[in-house]
């Protein structure tokens, strides 16, 4: 009976991994909501970005021609032509392993940027029936639709873990979804997307791996973000995969220097042994009450450094977990890849595969690319998210420094150095250590986004926070006012020495008001609302700016210039043994027909086996060149084999156990 007794005492002071949940975040709201209130919130923020998506991109939507749904320049002179080779070979039976059609021939599926083993791609390719040209497109732009609408709805959810409110949460999702760099890649690049839409989702499991105390959660958090990531490097944009890696393992860094004991199921106590009675007849003896002695101090290091040491451990198991899943998920892609690319140009980190058309110094420069939505005034050129959201990153930095805002704050001038040409540390760690040339440092902006994002909703939630003191409030006010000036200043003097779109008064009449708002908004409390309002207005600058940016980007010459009606036909595929020239990169493809000069994206420098040949003897015979590299199989074997694996390791992990009792019995066993 005094063994139940004590057993009780004991697993009642002993916290379990459900009830110790860590303290990261900061919520708003006084009582945590609901689970029908939160998916309502989500179906909310979801509605408005599919609004969003439709009205800023209803340039390209409603033209009667369809030719604008088209994109510009590699949308229809290379992937477009690509993917459309990719339907026509599976509607026909065949995984397309080998190009013939490219040059005098290519490996196909070790191309990066032609998606062979993408699941996303690969379901529109088994949704285009009786494929042509144009259902291609079609479903080109449905898969940016459902990239834009996931990036942004996963965006919402990690800010919301963030502990953000909900208005803030949409302005965070509004300046990553709609932000100039993801904007013009939609309709410029659009296979951007095919990474970059994967990482606010790897960012929310890989936070929720950290937080997590039991083990066996940490195990399947890390695995279903392993998975994630190999999506995001099936993507198929090497610069982006290094760059989102990067941003993964600086904020797992980040978050666990900021919270240290997030996860962390109880914390060694270091106050003297009670006495605790123990029944007569047990080997155990009274334990009494005595001060520890002066040499015995020491004793206080090592609970300490246990506790690190398995923080660290467990860290370390979940970050190795995500990168290795991701890595064999990603093998049918990145081992062919990794050959082929050693025999083009860039794989070779040859200087002349740079691209110097970008040119950025200068405060000036820089102030004018994160203040005005256009950004620098070269396509290639870093854009970030527009003058409000600059304002809002800005105002949670001066007006309510937190953990997270640290976070956010470090996170994004880490991405921004690897963003620019001139770097300062890490974008020149990153090139270094990087195995293939990062021809444009500007293309990692539409990843620096999502900090910057981050950091706006942050700013929203400082601003519109409720202060006791009216001086405090005060000072908070003054702090945006000046802000917002610097910022509209800049937005006004921004037509030096790029032109900026003629946007109009638009472009600074709505960072005052936002401007405006968020100063007023200290001093009327009506949180929700003001919250909603500064949203609106983010998505209201976007809009004006792309209302000018997506047709300078798709303009007439950027434009398709063949017939629509050719388009619109099936094609029958290249037969006989001729090759012509054409003055297009591969818009052939289009037809099915092989040219010699079509774009090389890898820079081929070299030719593996260019010469095959077979001794046959005389007579009438069919020779046929079968391409089945081992190394493709293996990979697709290997990425088959994890995925079953990762399958039946969170069917085990997360079964519920039956039988078992309460957890008395395993405190009894830790006990002995």
């Amino acid at each position: 009976m005094e063994k139940s007794r004590e057993l009780s005492r004991v697993a009642q002071a002993t916290p379990s991994p459900e009830k110790a949940a860590p303290a990261t975040t900061n919520h708003d709201d006084p009582e945590p909501p609901s689970r029908v209130r939160r998916c309502a919130l989500v179906a909310v923020g979801a509605v408005l970005i599919v609004m969003g998506i439709i009205l800023t991109y209803w340039w390209n939507i409603s033209d009667p021609d369809h030719r604008r749904l088209l994109g510009a320049g590699d949308c229809w002179s290379f992937c477009g032509p690509v993917l459309h080779f990719l339907d026509h070979r599976i509607h026909h039976g065949e995984l397309p392993l080998w190009n013939p059609l490219y040059h005098c021939g290519q490996p196909h599926a070790a191309n990066p940027q032609a998606w062979v083993f993408y699941p996303p791609n690969l379901v529109r390719s088994l949704l285009s029936f009786n494929p042509t040209p144009m259902k291609t497109h079609v479903g080109i732009a449905l898969m940016i639709f459902f990239h834009l609408l996931f990036a942004g709805v996963s965006m919402l959810l990690l800010a919301r873990r963030h502990g953000l409110s909900f208005g803030a949460s949409l302005v965070a999702a509004f300046a990553f979804t709609f932000s100039a760099a993801l904007t013009t890649r939609s309709v410029g690049h659009w296979v951007f997307l095919n990474t970059v839409a994967w990482l606010p989702l790897l960012l929310l499991l890989l936070r929720q791996a950290m937080i997590t105390s039991a083990l066996r959660n940490k195990v399947c958090l890390a695995l279903a973000a392993g998975v994630v990531w190999g999506m995001a490097i099936l993507g198929g944009i090497p610069h982006l995969m290094m760059i989102a890696g990067l941003a993964a393992a600086v904020y797992a860094l980040l978050f666990r220097i900021l919270y240290p004991l997030a996860g962390v199921e109880s914390i060694p106590s270091f106050e003297p042994v009670r006495e605790i009675d123990v029944p007569e007849g047990s080997k155990k003896k009274r334990v009494k009450n005595k001060k520890p002695a002066a040499p015995k101090r020491r004793s206080r290091v090592r609970p300490i450094a246990r506790l690190a040491a398995g923080i660290v451990t467990r860290d370390a198991i979940v970050l190795c977990l995500l990168f290795a899943t991701g890595i064999l998920v990603a093998a049918p892609l990145l081992f062919p890849g990794a050959q082929f690319s050693s025999y083009a140009g860039r794989g070779s980190k040859d200087e002349a595969m740079k691209e110097e058309l970008v040119q950025m110094s200068g405060f000036w420069r820089l102030a004018k690319v994160l203040a005005v939505y256009q950004g620098h005034g070269h396509y290639e050129g870093p854009r970030a998210s527009g003058a409000i959201v600059l304002m809002l990153a800005l105002a949670a930095v001066v007006c309510r420094p937190r953990r997270d805002t640290v976070m956010f704050a470090a996170l994004f001038l880490i991405l921004l150095d690897c963003s620019i040409r001139q770097p300062l540390l890490f974008g020149r760690l990153v090139a270094r250590l990087a195995p293939f040339v990062l021809s444009n440092p500007g293309r990692a902006m539409i990843i620096t986004c999502l900090p910057l994002g981050l950091l706006a909703g942050a700013g929203t939630d400082a601003v519109l926070a409720p202060l006791a003191s009216w001086r405090w409030r005060t000072a908070r006010s003054g702090a945006v006012l000046l802000l917002g000036a610097a910022i509209v200043l800049i937005v006004a003097l921004a037509a030096r020495p790029e032109p900026v779109l003629a946007v109009g008064n638009l472009a600074v009449v709505l960072p005052i008001i936002a401007c405006l708002v968020a100063t007023v908004a200290g001093w009327i409390p009506s949180f929700p609302v003001w919250s909603i309002a500064l949203a609106g207005l983010v998505f209201g600058e976007t809009l004006a700016w792309n209302r000018h940016l997506i047709p300078l980007i798709v303009s007439e010459g950027q434009q398709y210039k063949g017939s629509l009606d050719a388009m619109r036909q099936p094609k029958t595929f290249w037969a006989d043994n001729r090759r012509g020239t054409y003055l297009e990169p591969n818009v052939p493809m289009y037809e099915l027909e092989p040219a010699m000069n079509g774009y090389d994206p890898p820079h081929i420098y070299k030719a593996d086996g260019a010469f095959k040949g077979v001794m046959v003897p005389r007579g009438s015979h069919r020779v046929t060149f079968v391409f089945k590299p081992f190394l493709v199989f293996t990979s697709m074997l290997v990425s088959v084999l994890t995925l079953a694996g990762i399958a039946a390791a969170l069917v085990l992990l997360l079964r519920k156990p039956r039988g078992i009792g309460p957890a008395i019995p395993m405190v009894c066993a830790n006990t002995h």
